[in-house]
């Protein structure tokens, strides 16, 4: 068993026999910068679409990753939407730092990359299980919000875009961040082959994507804050707790030791 599943196998246990004790580990692990907290949102919703079969939702495919986004040169185009539910205990204007991750996955021809375009959405009210090309709801703007260069990119590295104005913004409205990805040549043309991977939070979610936001709010001074912790949280919060959790354990079990 591993570092990060006997920290995850120790905070379950914790969550079940000593909710209390978890949640100040958790509170205290939270990492300082700039004074503040750095807070991990797990991305809520993740699904991709594809033109070549305009009327299929891709919740079942968990293939290669799950997330797949560009041309595969067989006349189908491929997108990808997530979507993030905001935290509600630090006021937007405590947001210092706003950085959007992934890993990348995997690469369907690395002889053919090119640049990926990361779009706002405006619209929230799409869902992972019924979602489809036919039916997204697209980017907002033109623009592109983030640019990822597969060229560049190497596999199972992890992958950062900054986002913090637009999160800053969506904290003040409706508390919802929906995005999508799609290949800068979208093209149908069969030498068109810039399909590249990224992981589902049900495929790995330690890969899958996540906001980081570093505050300038102290996150648990005023005592304890609710956060829920959706199962795809797991991995990723085994990481960011393990150092405050174990040396907590080690000092319940030598307590009990000497009672």
């Amino acid at each position: 068993m591993n570092q990060s599943a006997r920290i995850t196998r120790l905070i379950t246990r914790l969550i079940t026999h000593r909710p209390a004790t978890c949640a100040t580990a958790i509170l205290a692990a939270a990492t300082s910068v700039w004074g503040g907290a750095s807070v991990i949102v797990p991305v809520k919703q993740d699904e991709s679409v594809n033109s070549g079969f305009a009327d299929k939702n891709y919740a079942g495919n968990t293939n290669r990753g799950g997330l797949f986004v560009g041309s595969d040169g067989t006349a189908g185009i491929a997108r990808f939407y997530l979507q993030f539910d905001l935290p509600k205990f630090f006021e937007p204007e405590q947001l210092r730092r706003a950085t959007l991750s992934a890993v990348y996955e995997d690469d369907l021809d690395r002889s053919d990359n090119g640049i990926h375009r990361i779009h706002f959405v405006a619209a929230d009210d799409w869902h992972e299980d019924t979602i489809n090309w036919t039916n997204q709801p697209g980017p907002t703007y033109g623009s592109a919000e983030a640019l990822f260069d597969s060229a560049s990119a190497k596999l199972g590295d992890l992958e950062k875009w900054e986002m913090t104005e637009l999160v800053r913004g969506e904290m003040k409205g409706d508390g919802k961040l929906s995005l999508m990805f799609a290949a800068g040549n979208e093209s149908v043309e069969r030498t068109n082959r810039n399909w590249e991977y990224f992981a589902e939070r049900e495929f790995n979610p330690e890969h899958a994507f996540k906001l980081t936001l570093a505050t300038s709010a102290r996150i648990g001074g005023g005592g304890a804050v609710a956060v829920p912790l959706p199962p795809a949280i797991w991995p990723a919060l085994a990481t960011f707790v393990g150092a405050t959790l174990v040396p907590m354990v080690r000092r319940i079990r030598r307590n009990r030791s000497e009672k």
